[in-house]
């Protein structure tokens, strides 16, 4: 697939959301709840925050984060919040989430080149997929890898 990487600004979102240690895959099972708390407040693509600085298959740290109109009554684990926006390095994956890596190394390409750092968290917007009233089949997803610039204030 070839990627193309675009600078962007991505604003500031109110979510629910959900932090945990494990793996990849149970992404879903918390997208699940978090679709079950908003009903009809999603106001959104879902996405998820990855504060790992590598990959980390067993332990990885995790935020799913829905996108609501409003603030929801939630109960620890969950959180209301508001997601600061940025500027981004971004680009588009299509298809399975096991061939993600590809676009991210296109963004880590293009900020080298650019000699910039690698910010955190990344960000992974699905914009087709891990929405459970939907069955589209994996070549149909549609993901947004989002990397952080820094801002004056950051250090990354």
């Amino acid at each position: 697939m070839n990627y193309q990487v675009n600078i962007q600004p991505i604003p500031d979102t109110r979510v629910i959301s959900i932090r945990y240690t494990g793996q990849y895959k149970e992404i879903g099972d918390y997208f699940d709840l978090l679709f079950d708390l908003a009903k009809e407040r999603v106001d959104g693509a879902p996405f998820a925050l990855y504060y790992d600085e590598s990959y980390n298959s067993e332990e990885a740290d995790i935020e799913v984060c829905l996108p609501v109109s409003e603030e929801i009554g939630v109960v620890e684990p969950f959180h209301n919040k508001i997601i600061a926006g940025n500027d981004f390095a971004t680009t588009i994956h299509k298809g399975s989430y096991k061939q993600l890596n590809a676009g991210y190394q296109a963004i880590e390409a293009y900020l080298n080149e650019q000699e910039l750092p690698i910010g955190i968290p990344s960000r992974e917007i699905y914009l087709i997929g891990f929405h459970p009233s939907k069955n589209q089949p994996v070549e149909e997803f549609v993901t947004q890898i989002a990397i952080p610039l820094p801002r004056d204030e950051d250090e990354f």
